[in-house]
């Protein structure tokens, strides 16, 4: 009886310390071309993100019912009559209101100057057929961002924040880290992003928006929804440069394609 009542409290606290959405709310992630998603890996201090060496993203956004049983009526921005960013959270800059759901991208701290970087970091968000550029409406050397982690870190870190727009119910949106088990009502917004003639090492990406639920109550609350359970810092991605090695890898494959179609065109001409 003693290991019954055991096993019963164990169940009762595994599932109380480890609740989880089946889908993330926001997530960042890397298509790998096969109607997948790139792993989530370590390298370094920064741990459980899609690494990358190409210049495309994908953002998932979810409206499904989370697991209180809360009614999403709203990802992105302001909701009708609601909270702005700063009415949420005064640490926000006043030049976070009247945006859309935030795409923060870290770059290596003191890398360019911010306007600079402003000036030539560009993103491209594919909708329905079209195309929207935009650069940063702010950069700042603080995140501002609430999940804490490599490498958003105002030491670490110089920041700039581009607004992508608000997330519909259009879709399903599968977790980027296991897409096969399951989806929830959302949209995935694509986008690919340029530099100019800047280089960085590294690029880091995450995402935050404002949430508003309709409690069981019929009360209205918006929150920003950017923590370990909606927005888990295992659900981004960094741009890397490649190695060296690889890139020599890629040079020398390159050129045997090339000498071996210069030896077939010479045969065929003989």
């Amino acid at each position: 009886m003693r290991g019954r009542i055991l096993f019963v409290i164990i169940a009762i606290w595994g599932c109380w310390v480890a609740p989880a959405l089946a889908v993330p709310t926001l997530q960042v992630g890397v298509s790998d071309g096969n109607g997948g998603y790139v792993d989530y890996t370590t390298m370094g201090p920064d741990e459980e993100t899609a690494f990358t060496t190409g210049t495309s993203i994908v953002v998932g956004g979810v409206l499904a019912n989370n697991e209180n049983k809360d009614s999403s009526l709203w990802l992105g921005g302001k909701y009708e009559k609601g909270p702005d960013w700063t009415d949420i959270n005064e640490q926000l800059p006043n030049a976070f209101d009247s945006h859309g759901a935030i795409l923060i991208a870290s770059v290596p701290d003191s890398s360019y100057n911010l306007e600079l970087i402003k000036e030539n970091f560009t993103i491209y968000i594919y909708i329905d057929n079209s195309t929207k550029s935009t650069t940063a409406f702010h950069y700042s050397e603080n995140s501002y961002f609430p999940n804490v982690h490599y490498p958003v870190k105002d030491d670490v870190a110089d920041f700039l924040y581009f607004d992508i727009g608000n997330f519909s119910a259009k879709e399903p949106v599968p977790d980027f880290t296991k897409p096969e088990e399951g989806n929830a009502l959302g949209e995935i917004k694509h986008i690919t992003f340029t530099f100019g003639t800047l280089k960085f090492a590294w690029v880091h990406f995450d995402v935050m928006a404002i949430q508003t639920d309709e409690r069981g109550n019929s009360q209205i609350v918006s929150t920003i929804a950017s923590t370990l359970m909606n927005n888990p810092g295992s659900h981004d991605v960094t741009y890397h440069v490649p190695e060296p090695g690889t890139l020599l890898l890629l040079g020398s494959g390159l050129i045997g394609s090339g000498l071996a179609g210069r030896v077939l065109g010479r045969r065929r001409k003989v």
